[in-house]
């Protein structure tokens, strides 16, 4: 009954288990050395932005691994669908289907917005994320600094 109605009380619980969450040092992990090149590309983009939100820590490695290597097979698929197309169609039936390539960049498409929704990176989930350590940011308007 409290979840339907959005109760204040099932929030306080909610923070209340927050508290006694593990909390893991908030330090980036290091490369792994067997990413692709591409692989690293995403790892070196996707890293520092999960530093500035603070939801990053050591143990974190082999999912953001993970994450890395799945977006850059997903590149070589969506190059492949890109320059192919979708569907073939097959010589003996003449019917068509769709190309393995697009199933699988599908396939993994789905796995790597899982894998998105775990670092709070999707509009539905951010909300459900709290920051290990979270930066402070400087306020951008500065009359707040003079009118408060």
């Amino acid at each position: 009954m409290l979840k339907l109605t959005g109760s204040k009380h099932l929030k306080y619980e909610a923070s209340k288990k927050r508290e006694k969450e593990p909390k893991p040092d908030p330090v980036a992990p290091r490369m792994p050395t067997k990413l692709s090149a591409a692989g690293k590309k995403y790892w070196k983009w996707f890293v520092p932005k999960l530093e500035e939100l603070g939801i990053l820590s050591q143990d974190n490695r082999e999912t953001l691994k993970r994450y890395c290597a799945l977006m850059a097979i997903w590149d070589e698929l969506y190059e492949d669908v890109k320059a192919n197309g979708v569907s073939q169609m097959s010589p003996n039936t003449g019917t068509s289907s769709q190309r393995p390539e697009y199933r699988s960049m599908m396939q993994i498409g789905e796995e790597c917005r899982k894998l998105e929704g775990e670092f709070g990176l999707t509009p539905s989930t951010r909300t459900k994320i709290e920051a290990i350590n979270a930066p402070e940011k400087a306020d951008d308007n500065p009359e707040k600094q003079y009118f408060a």
